[in-house]
């Protein structure tokens, strides 16, 4: 084999081993800072940075992929709107966070466990229902190959949350995907079931909020 063919896969297993635990607390970030707070939008660029560094001297798409996700979420536009809020917000009250709701609720709008925004669920998006919200939108969910996964299950509040009704499959491309209906004009939670056993959120999802298990669920708005 190829020497630097075989550097390149060692310096993926030991980036992928080293990105773990950041992973980790990118679900403590989210679970306790709402998607507009500076801390937030900052560690998503940090992590995108990192991922499209590591990506090019790797050659790997995948983690590219990954990098540039988090970078189109967490843009300078975004950036510099979080930090402006932040610094007209004034100080937090002892033992709140630096900014946001309270940890554990989304950022503002509905409690938790109702779509992160629009109308209300099931409701179409304006006026009276009509041929227009009954027609379905084909939303693709996609997820790169990096998760390492021999399955993969997409669940959410439009096939309540099974794991065995909406399989991705693999394709030539590294990347799982599946194509799914949903009805327009309200958003909806879900999350992909690794190997049956482990939970992984969206890197391009629209939105972020904390679930009733302590974790936190991805948000897609179809419009």
């Amino acid at each position: 084999m190829d020497p630097v063919t075989t550097l390149r896969k060692l310096g993926k297993l030991q980036y992928a081993a080293a990105r773990l635990p950041l992973s980790l607390l990118d679900n403590c970030v989210a679970r306790y800072w709402h998607e507009d707070a500076a801390a937030r939008v900052g560690f998503e660029r940090f992590l995108g940075t990192l991922d499209l560094l590591v990506g090019r001297l790797l050659a790997d798409d995948a983690i590219r992929q990954r990098g540039w996700l988090l970078w189109r979420y967490a843009g300078s536009d975004v950036w510099a709107q979080a930090t402006a809020n932040e610094a007209t917000a004034g100080e937090p009250a002892a033992g709140a966070p630096a900014s946001g709701p309270a940890a554990g609720a989304p950022a503002s709008g509905p409690a938790a466990g109702a779509p992160a925004s629009g109308p209300a669920a099931g409701a179409p998006a304006n006026g009276p229902a009509g041929p227009a919200a009954l027609s379905p939108v084909v939303v693709i969910f996609t997820l790169p190959a990096v998760v390492q996964a021999e399955s993969v299950a997409l669940c959410g509040d439009f096939n309540d949350w099974s794991a065995d009704a909406t399989p991705l499959e693999l394709g030539s491309d590294g990347y799982w995907r599946v194509a799914v209906a949903l009805e327009p004009g309200r958003s909806y939670r879900y999350r992909y079931l690794i190997n049956g056993k482990r939970w992984e959120n969206a890197w391009d999802a629209d939105g972020y909020v904390p679930n009733a298990y302590g974790g936190t669920d991805s948000v897609v708005v179809v419009e």
